[in-house]
């Protein structure tokens, strides 16, 4: 007898669930090893990645406290519970800061460089100090703490506050200030108005400027004329220069007696 079979037809796979049940146990068993390999690797790092150092570098003005409270604010004891985006987020919000670089250094330390904006000079408007950049824009207000000698920058003082939002005017005042402390020592540059600003020497002498307007000859020319124009300081009030080729000499009133 002759056994006919269907060869078209696909036999019955009766292996199929027992692959099934052997799919899942062993993709159960990959789920365990990972979680246990996870779990036991954090508690490792735990032990023996635990944040001891912050190393800092690039800081002048700001001090290595005041940076720590800025970045790690995660009392977190892991190394690895402090991310550096987080960080590095803190430190460039803080005015002070041009830019930063943030690395964790295994097994423990956390490695911060910042690079500070410079200050050029300071205006003084009524209680309020204003600490400014070469450009003339306000790097921030004056706190305690800041690792900053105040009296090597450039004083300005103004009685409008909105003087502090006019970076053109600070930076022109700053480079006056500049080319006339070769001459002297200054106490500071008083802001009459944008055309005309007072330069109060040391030896109680006082230069009108316009910043904004003032030719590089007219520094050159009072460079030349400083000790004749000191020689005559008592009788004089003041002293406007920015001109191409003269003075203008304003004198003190003499008392009738």
């Amino acid at each position: 007898m002759i056994d006919y079979k269907d060869i078209d037809k696909k036999p019955d796979n009766k292996t199929y669930p027992f692959k099934s049940i052997s799919s899942v146990l062993i993709l159960f068993a990959l789920f365990i090893f990972l979680f246990l390999a996870i779990y036991f690797y954090t508690l490792y790092t735990r032990e023996y990645y635990v944040l001891k150092y912050v190393a800092i570098s690039g800081n002048h003005v700001l001090s290595a406290d005041t940076i720590k409270s800025l970045t790690l604010t995660n009392k977190a004891s892991c190394i690895n519970n402090h991310d550096e985006e987080d960080i590095y987020s803190s430190l460039i919000i803080n005015p002070w800061v041009k830019m930063a670089y943030v690395a964790k250094i295994y097994p423990d330390t956390i490695y911060i460089k910042i690079l500070e904006r410079k200050p050029y000079g300071i205006v003084q408007s009524n209680e309020k100090i204003f600490i400014m950049d070469k450009s003339g824009n306000v790097i921030d207000t004056y706190k305690k703490g800041l690792n900053l000698d105040m009296s090597k920058l450039p004083l300005i003082i103004t009685e409008k506050q909105n003087d502090v939002n006019k970076p053109f005017l600070i930076k022109a005042i700053l480079e006056a200030y500049r080319k006339l402390d070769k001459l002297g020592k200054i106490n500071y540059i008083e802001i009459i108005s944008d055309s005309h600003q007072l330069v109060h020497f040391a030896n109680a002498f006082d230069v009108e400027i316009d910043s904004l307007n003032c030719p590089s000859k007219a520094f050159e020319h009072l460079r030349k004329e400083w000790r004749n124009l000191l020689r005559k300081r008592k009788r004089l009030k003041s002293v406007s220069i920015c001109f191409s080729d003269k003075f203008v000499l304003s004198w003190k009133k003499e008392r009738k007696r």
